[in-house]
């Protein structure tokens, strides 16, 4: 692919294990050194399977030295280095990485995302709907809407703004667990 296209901007989801993630992007950056991975750290299928058992915390941290943006739920960021609070994990990760906090299994203020980027700066992203209805994937759908937003060349505050409101037309689109995708037209 990367030999016909070009890629400016790659999604990861499941992975393994730190290790294996760590041999992709090394690759994805020998094909395209200039190329912004968006990295959804999934570490627990609903399932229950859990895929970053390891805690190779040194690993994870060349990981994030490689990629642009992290996108992890709460439950998710308090996971990815257990030594630290919430806050510490914050401040370590938004030193090395674009962060999109998403806010869908707050325990208080549900739906309420919070960006870090270029260090210093941080954006606030209140739920614009009321009521959403809880869809497999959503993170998938959140991650891989800002990874379209960041090929198109748009500034991180709109790709992320932009990102929010897919994933919330696809978590309000019915009352199943499984969401339809409008498709968007410029």
């Amino acid at each position: 692919m990367f030999e016909r296209f070009t890629i400016s901007v790659v999604k990861i989801g499941i992975i393994e294990s730190w290790e294996r993630l760590l041999v992709v992007v090394k690759k994805l950056k020998s094909l395209n050194p200039t190329v912004k991975i968006i990295l959804d750290p999934v570490l627990q299928a609903s399932s229950g399977f859990n895929f970053k058992r390891e805690e190779n915390l040194k690993v994870l941290e060349q990981i994030l030295e490689t990629c642009y943006f992290i996108t992890p739920n709460y439950n998710e960021i308090k996971a990815l280095f257990p030594s630290k609070n919430i806050d510490e994990t914050i401040i370590f990760i938004a030193n090395k990485i674009n962060l999109y906090l998403k806010g869908g299994h707050r325990d208080t203020c549900k739906g309420f995302d919070e960006v870090f980027y270029n260090i210093s700066e941080k954006l606030s992203l209140e739920p614009l709907e009321k009521k959403v209805f809880e869809k497999h994937g959503s993170g998938c759908v959140l991650s891989s809407a800002l990874a379209s937003n960041i090929h198109k060349k748009l500034p991180i505050e709109v790709a992320c703004k932009n990102a929010k409101l897919y994933v919330e037309q696809f978590l309000v689109s019915n009352t199943t667990l499984l969401g339809t995708h409008k498709i968007q037209t410029e």
